[in-house]
C-alpha cells in the first residue's frame, strides 16, 4: 500500500526530473544564430545577435584567417585582412553551443583587397598621394644621439642632409657637437646654420593651411617643421600608424619633425589628408614587426597646421637643388623657435 508520504516523494521526483528535462532539452537549445559583419578598415568585424548568456560562440572561415574573439564581449569577433590578399570571398560560420546542443549559420563575406592604407588604419581607399622618400636608409631615432630627449633638431637636420646627399656620413651626435654641445633645445637658427654649413638648399614657407604642405611636397621637397606636438592627436589603436604615439601632457611641447609625403584617403565618403612623417622621437618604441614607430608615421594635416600656428607657423623646405643656399623668405625675417 502506497502511503501519502511515498506518493509525495514520487511526485516530487518526477516533477524535478521533468524540469531538468525541460531545461536541458528546450531552454538550453540555442535558436538559429544570426550575425552581422562590418568593414573595419584593416579588419572585418563580426557581431552575433544576443541569444543568451549561457551559450558559447565559435567562428570559422573557409580561408585561412585568424578570428579573434573579444574577451570582454563574446558576441563580437574580428579578423584582419590578410597581407597580400587581392580581395576574396569567404564563408564565415557562427556556431552557438550549450552542452550537447548547437546550431550554426553561414554567410559569405567579401574581404577587401589588402593595402598599406588599410593596414595602417588610415582609411578604406586612397584618393591621392605623394612620397618624396629615397631608396636608401635615412631615418634617425633621436634616442641614439647625445641627448635622447632633446635631440630632435640634430636628428631632423641630419636626416634632411642625408636625404639630399646619400654619401653624407654625419650623425645627429656630430650635429649636436656643433651647437649647444652642453645640451638643451636646438633652435631653428641652428638648423639653418647647419644646413648652410653642409651646402643644402632650403626655403622658408609660411604655413597658412594644409595646401601649403601639399604644394611643397608636390614640388619634390621634404619639410622640417618646428611645432607644438601637444596639438597633435594621440593614437587610439597602438598598432595603427597614425597620430602621436607618445605623451605630451601640456602645451609648449616644441618638436622638430620631417614631412616627406602625404596620403589623402576616403572612408564612407569622408576624405582625410594625412602627412607622412619621419618623427625622430621613436625612443626605441616599435610596432610588433620591430619597425620604429616614428618612421613612416602619419599625422593629420589639419593637426600639423594647428600645432605650427601655436608654435612656429613656418616650414623649412629642403630641396635637392645645387645652389646650396637659401631661397624665398630670409631666415632673419622670421622669429627663432626651439624644439626638443
Amino acid at each position: 500500500m502506497i502511503t501519502r508520504r511515498v506518493l509525495t516523494v514520487i511526485t516530487l521526483f518526477f516533477s524535478l526530473a521533468g524540469c531538468s528535462f525541460w531545461e536541458d532539452e528546450v531552454l538550453h537549445v540555442p535558436p538559429t544564430p544570426e550575425f552581422t559583419f562590418a568593414d573595419g578598415i584593416d579588419r572585418i568585424n563580426l557581431i552575433a545577435s544576443t541569444t543568451g548568456n549561457k551559450f558559447d560562440y565559435s567562428w570559422t572561415s573557409t580561408i585561412s584567417v585568424t578570428i579573434v574573439q573579444d574577451e570582454g564581449d563574446k558576441l563580437r569577433a574580428y579578423f584582419k585582412i590578410p597581407n597580400g590578399s587581392p580581395g576574396v570571398d569567404t564563408d564565415i560560420t557562427l556556431n552557438v553551443r550549450h552542452k550537447k546542443h548547437s546550431k550554426e549559420s553561414t554567410q559569405t563575406i567579401t574581404i577587401p583587397a589588402y593595402s598599406d592604407i588599410r593596414a595602417y588604419g588610415l582609411g578604406k581607399s586612397g584618393v591621392s598621394e605623394k612620397n618624396n622618400g629615397v631608396d636608401y636608409s635615412w631615418y634617425i631615432d633621436q634616442a641614439t644621439s647625445t641627448y635622447p630627449l632633446d635631440d630632435c633638431g640634430p636628428a631632423s637636420v641630419t636626416m634632411a642632409i642625408k636625404w639630399v646627399n646619400q654619401d653624407f656620413k654625419g650623425t645627429s651626435a656630430q650635429a649636436r657637437s656643433k651647437y649647444h654641445p652642453e645640451g638643451g633645445w636646438w633652435y631653428t637658427s641652428d638648423v639653418f646654420d647647419y644646413l648652410q654649413q653642409n651646402n643644402v638648399a632650403n626655403d622658408i614657407v609660411t604655413l597658412i593651411n594644409k595646401d601649403d604642405l601639399v604644394r611643397k611636397i608636390d614640388e619634390g621637397n621634404i619639410l622640417i617643421l618646428c611645432l607644438d606636438m601637444f596639438y597633435v592627436s594621440g593614437e587610439r589603436v597602438p598598432e595603427y600608424h597614425f597620430n602621436k604615439f607618445y605623451r605630451t601632457d601640456a602645451p609648449q611641447w616644441g618638436h622638430f619633425i620631417i614631412i616627406k609625403g602625404y596620403k589623402e584617403v576616403e572612408t564612407d565618403g569622408v576624405k582625410t589628408l594625412y602627412m607622412e612623417a619621419y618623427d625622430p622621437y621613436s625612443q626605441g618604441v616599435c610596432y610588433d614587426n620591430k619597425s620604429l614607430k616614428g618612421k613612416d608615421r602619419y599625422y593629420l594635416a589639419s593637426d600639423l597646421i594647428t600645432a605650427a600656428r601655436n608654435w612656429w607657423p613656418y616650414a623649412i623646405a629642403i630641396t635637392k637643388g645645387s645652389n646650396g643656399g637659401r631661397m624665398g623668405i630670409s631666415r632673419f625675417d622670421v622669429p627663432d623657435q626651439k624644439g626638443r
